[in-house]
């Protein structure tokens, strides 16, 4: 893998992809810290006219100073043709897939997640910044304690007094308000999309969801939706609320906190509480640590102290000196040291809870809908052992009959697809065929885990494809493209990766993701084929390590 240096920043591999562009990871190469860089095309940018939205989300993410629920912005690197965001790099991944790989999550674990969430919202508001794009997907994992909300492309600046008209966000967990076009203050956009957050945490599921978008809008529009049997009467009292269609009787983020779930248990590993996060010190009332200013001296940097406290009192991301863009990354590297080392020294938190968080005695202050209890198989791999190749090809002929029936069944449940999602950059993973180099033709990715050997997975692709009607050309033994051979108008150019991966744990990783054509089209094809596999995968090693009878 080829890499180069950008200003003190030794590039790596592409982690993501963006409006304007890619984001690298990138290693700072005095301090060794790593971070993300977003990598925006000047030309681009012009020809797409989203100077302004781009000054506008960096203006945010500046005004949003050190928030520890918030990413952090460390400076801007401006060159004639690509300007070089540099963000804080979050390792842990989306919050939407760890929900994913769970489920669903115990309430306990919810609630420390829901606190993060809600003192970085209501700091966002304070600063009079509305999100307007608030999801799983944007709030991302620095371990399984800590979350920090990312993504601020959508946001804007709220004045008093002020509405903002902007349709925006994602459908899912836009607020009514804002799917039926009217004018809306800001804040209570955000507290509608906490509530599908909150949800989604608790359930593992959406409140509102639809192939069909216009009939999405009507179940957001009149509120309908279902709440599950398994949650505690406190959860759903406080979901009811946030989820209130009239914006004017919608609970307030000052009132979330103070609802009696909130107040609850809650995993002390995390290092924090509602005081503690609410109290916890800004870019700009900072103190200067001079154990970082030590440390930036043995590095070999120049050190001015009044310097360093004047950028940090002002927050600023532009033409920074490299010793403060330093210490800043220093900082913020000390601090996550400190929480790791607090969760080790504080033993692990009992409540009267269980998994689901029910308690004997909890009144709840609001009921609504009906048992909507969801399933899901959330099991990732299959048995350890292979046995020979009769007995392979015996067992994939075998699953192979019932799949086609089960993909078919599929195509009504695409909504409820997400228990299997996983998104594939698989860090330290050693591909069996190439890789694929074009992240910015990767609008979504698919995947899952299993224990068969790649040969015999690929197999089993093969017989699915068969079985589903599609045609495939082989790019090599691991990699191939793929189509429905029958195809409606809008799907004339959709075509799919399939690609088995090898990873460094004696597994072997299947990937799925669009080629290209319209992405919605195939990320319907594509959980559906998804599901199929994962299926087969379970019922062939299941057949290929069953006991053999005697005799």
């Amino acid at each position: 893998m080829s890499t180069y240096s950008v200003a003190s920043y030794k590039m790596a591999y592409t982690i993501g992809v963006g409006t304007f562009g890619r984001v690298k990871l990138a290693t700072h190469e005095v301090t060794g810290q790593k971070v993300a860089i977003k990598i925006i095309n000047r030309a681009k940018m012009q020809s797409l006219d989203m100077s302004g939205k781009l000054l506008r989300e960096i203006s945010i993410l500046q005004k949003l100073g050190s928030h520890p629920h918030i990413i952090r912005l460390y400076e801007l690197i401006d060159t004639p043709t690509d300007i070089f965001v540099v963000m804080e790099f979050v390792p842990g991944g989306e919050l939407f897939d760890y929900i994913v790989q769970r489920a669903r999550l115990g309430e306990v674990e919810a609630r420390k997640f829901f606190h993060q969430i809600i003192s970085g919202v209501e700091y966002c508001h304070e600063q009079m910044v509305c999100h307007r794009d608030l999801k799983p997907e944007n709030v991302l994992l620095v371990n399984d304690s800590v979350v920090k909300i990312g993504d601020f492309g959508l946001s804007n600046i709220m004045a008093d007094g002020d509405f903002l008209k902007t349709s925006c966000g994602s459908p899912n967990y836009a607020a009514p308000e804002v799917v039926s076009g009217k004018a809306y203050m800001g804040p209570e956009v955000d507290v509608w999309s906490c509530g599908v957050i909150l949800y989604a945490l608790v359930c593992g599921t959406l409140p509102f969801d639809d192939e069909h978008v216009p009939n999405l809008f009507k179940k957001i529009k009149t509120g309908n939706f279902a709440l599950p049997g398994h949650l505690s009467p406190l959860v759903r009292g406080l979901i009811v609320r946030l989820l209130l269609v009239d914006p004017a009787e919608r609970i307030t983020l000052r009132e979330v906190k103070r609802h009696p779930w909130m107040t609850g248990s809650i995993d002390r590993g995390t290092g924090d509480s509602l005081h503690q996060l609410a109290t916890l010190p800004t870019a700009t009332t900072a103190q200067i640590d001079y154990s970082i200013v030590k440390k930036l001296k043995e590095l070999g940097y120049e050190t001015d102290v009044t310097e360093i406290a004047k950028h940090q009192k002002l927050n600023t991301a532009v033409q920074l000196p490299k010793a403060v863009v330093a210490y800043r990354l220093l900082s913020d590297r000390q601090k996550t040291l400190v929480k790791k080392e607090s969760r080790k020294t504080i033993p692990p938190h009992t409540s009267g809870e269980n998994r689901d968080g029910n308690r004997d005695g909890n009144r709840g202050d609001g009921n609504r809908g009906g048992d909507n209890s969801r399933g899901g198989d959330n099991n990732r791999g299959g048995d350890d052992k292979r046995k020979d190749q009769k007995v392979i090809d015996s067992a994939i002929d075998s699953a192979g009959e019932s799949i086609f029936s089960f993909c078919k069944e599929l195509r009504y449940q695409v909504s409820t697809a997400a228990a299997f999602h996983y998104d594939i950059f698989p860090g330290g993973h050693q591909l069996l065929g190439e890789p694929i180099h074009d992240p910015i033709a990767a609008q979504w990715k698919l995947g899952f885990e299993t224990t068969l050997e790649s040969i015999t997975l690929m197999t089993a692709v093969y017989h699915l494809l068969k079985s589903l009607d599609h045609e495939w050309t082989s790019i090599h033994p691991f990699k191939i493209i793929t189509r429905p051979r029958k195809r409606k108008k809008e799907e004339n150019a959709l075509l799919l990766i399939i690609q088995v991966f090898k990873t460094n744990h004696n597994t072997n990783q299947l990937c799925l993701q669009n080629y290209r054509g319209p992405a919605q089209c195939g990320a319907e094809h594509g959980l559906y084929m998804l599901y199929g596999l994962y299926k087969m995968a379970h019922q062939v090693a299941a057949r290929i390590h069953q006991p053999k009878e005697e005799g």
